[in-house]
């Protein structure tokens, strides 16, 4: 089989897998709310929220995903799932997403790639760093020191964002220009939301109180680092000339697969390559490429989070920023 027919068999998108990983990670979260509310021992409280933070970051990547529309055949219910399910429970809107995300596909690394921009402009984003400052930025996004900076990085990727008419078509004058939102964009904004605010009028305040602590202490917490080190991963301290390069694979172990690198994320080479291909069929994709021996030869890899660290943050470090890095 040619690579063009082996990348059209890959590219076939398969919707119980999509409800299963959705409702895997809804699972989890919903669990670890459950028993962690029920048994209310403080012990329980970081466990939960790493958990509830690292299923957090697993829908974004499946709202990534979405972006490409690669959660079901239908278009619309691509995307009304991706929304109700995994973009606007973590604050996330999926066409403010699939804006920023396609430019970056087109533009990767370039001054047009705005989420690349982004990073440059953050001081925390400037690597290689030296490892005592990564552990102090890490240790930060754990102790509820980033919430400003959580917030206002997401900013361009939320539903309020600016620009995208919310303002005014509570004021009764929908945006007509391409940024604004769509009627149905917004019902299905209202219809979460609204979901949401009816279980927590509805629900015991004990019981309220205590979700809304371990959803949001994960999503500024947990969810800023899973992003954070997963983000930087894909694309900084790369050599950056040519295609193979240009990303980072990472062979990522089970437990980095669980957390950080959720999704097939890991294999973000072969998704730059070949985008029309699923997440759940990138790891067949990537084995596929290997058998090529360019591929194989000048493929950017690292292994496990431990080998990512040491690449952004080396122990003997030049922390020059030079173009090649980013």
């Amino acid at each position: 089989m040619g690579l063009a027919d082996r990348v059209r068999s890959l590219s076939r998108i398969n919707a119980l897998r999509t409800w299963a990983d959705i409702a895997f990670d809804w699972t989890i979260m919903l669990g670890a709310m459950a028993v962690t509310i029920r048994l209310d021992h403080w012990a329980l409280y970081p466990f939960a929220i790493i958990l509830i933070g690292s299923r957090q970051h697993a829908l974004a990547i499946l709202l990534h995903d979405a972006s490409h529309y690669r959660l079901f055949k239908s278009r619309a219910w691509n995307d009304t799932v991706a929304e109700v399910c995994c973009g606007l429970p973590i604050g996330v809107s999926l066409k403010a997403f699939r804006e920023i995300h396609l430019l970056h596909h087109w533009h990767v690394n370039e001054v047009r790639d705005v989420g690349h921009q982004a990073h440059l402009d953050d001081k925390d984003f400037i690597f290689p760093m030296k490892r005592k400052r990564m552990r102090g930025i890490i240790a930060r996004d754990l102790l509820l020191l980033h919430v400003r900076q959580s917030f206002r990085g997401r900013r361009g990727y939320s539903p309020f964002g600016a620009g995208r008419g919310w303002r005014s078509w509570l004021l009764g004058r929908p945006r007509k220009d391409a940024h604004a939102f769509t009627t149905a964009e917004r019902m299905r904004f209202l219809f979460t939301y609204g979901a949401v605010l009816t279980l927590a009028l509805t629900l015991p305040w004990g019981i309220v109180w205590r979700a809304i602590l371990l959803w949001m202490v994960a999503w500024c917490t947990v969810l800023t680092l899973c992003i954070r080190l997963r983000s930087a991963g894909e694309h900084l301290c790369v050599e950056n000339q040519h295609e193979l390069n240009i990303a980072r694979h990472v062979d990522a172990r089970w437990w980095e697969r669980l957390g950080i690198l959720p999704h097939g994320i890991q294999h973000h080479v072969a998704h730059h390559m070949f985008p029309s291909v699923p997440y759940y069929r990138l790891k067949m994709l990537h084995e596929g490429l290997l058998q090529d021996p360019v591929y194989a030869a000048d493929l950017h890899r690292t292994v496990g989070v431990f080998g990512l660290l040491d690449e952004l943050a080396p122990r003997v470090s030049e922390t020059t920023r030079t173009p090649s890095q980013h």
